[in-house]
């Protein structure tokens, strides 16, 4: 990814399975993004197991499916932001 320069990615696990509506919410999250100008972003989970308390995490104003993240296990997938990729290098 930044050796090509990609500005963002989406890495989906071997075993991801969707939901009937999953592309759907990808894309809509997708859109909340660009309709906002929601600023830099490293890394955005597309699936996980929430360890901590529903009440320590929020939505993001202005977005249907984007909130912040208490501490995870596994994931199903993730987006990487180029900036978000050059921290993990």
């Amino acid at each position: 990814m930044v050796r090509h320069g990609h500005e963002r990615i989406i890495v989906l696990e071997d075993d991801v399975r969707f939901t009937g509506n999953g592309t759907l919410v990808l894309r809509d999250a997708v859109e909340d993004l660009a309709r906002t100008h929601f600023g830099e972003w490293d890394l955005i989970y597309l699936g996980r197991k929430r360890i901590c308390s529903p009440e320590r995490e929020h939505f993001v104003p202005g977005h249907r499916h984007l909130s912040t993240a208490c501490y995870s296990h596994w994931t199903l997938g993730y987006a990487l932001s180029l900036a978000g990729a050059k921290k993990v290098r």
